[in-house]
């Protein structure tokens, strides 16, 4: 998944522009905290398997999503739902796959672009979530995210305890040392990826 930070910076934009309520950033958060009190990614974020060039990726299925929710998709929780899937399987399609392929019936290796070499798919994780906290200031920055009222304005919204724990430990700007080496995510990548995204959530939301 994607950095809560990099969901809410999509969505802050979305938000406005389509002049919706916190309900909706609220629902762009929801599937990433429902992975994370399940374990099950494959449920909360619809999840399929898309074969090609013998690999593999684990992408969102909006088509699914929006066929199984259809009756609720004027509803601003459900349509920020929508929203972090569209913004998941963007990154994951095509920015992960810049990084990394991974490799066919293997979930613990995958092969690393830059050097064509074979990386363990959890230090792999480690080193990508080790450029979001590095990427948190940026983001908070570049995008003028005030922490605590995010915090406060999401919160509202929630009626589960360990909800707000999730809140409280990701709802941050994460900075990490300068000293920390980037891996992967470039600052370009992520304006791009901003850019992109937003255009293709409005997209979609607007045609539904």
């Amino acid at each position: 998944m994607g950095s809560l930070l990099m969901h809410v910076c999509v969505s802050k934009i979305v938000k406005e522009k389509l002049d919706l309520s916190n309900k909706f950033l609220f629902g762009t958060v929801m599937p990433d905290f429902i992975k994370l009190k399940t374990g099950q990614r494959n449920e909360s974020h619809y999840i399929k398997k898309v074969i090609y060039n013998n690999g593999v990726k684990e992408l969102p299925d909006i088509e699914r999503f929006i066929l199984e929710n259809r009756k609720d998709l004027k509803n601003e929780e459900t349509r920020g739902y929508l929203a972090h899937l569209i913004e998941d399987k963007i990154w994951f399609d095509k920015y992960i796959s810049k990084y990394v392929k991974r490799v066919k019936n293997n979930d613990e290796l995958v092969i690393c672009l830059k050097n064509g070499c074979f990386k363990d798919n959890k230090k792999f994780t480690d080193e990508l979530y080790s450029d979001y906290r590095k990427m948190g200031g940026y983001l908070v920055n570049k995008y003028n995210i005030d922490i605590k009222n995010l915090k406060r304005d999401l919160s509202i919204y929630l009626n589960d305890e360990v909800y707000f724990k999730f809140l409280q430990k990701y709802c941050t700007n994460n900075i990490i040392s300068n000293d920390n080496p980037i891996y992967f995510i470039t600052k370009q990548d992520m304006n791009y990826y901003i850019k992109e995204t937003v255009e293709e959530v409005l997209k979609v939301l607007n045609g539904i």
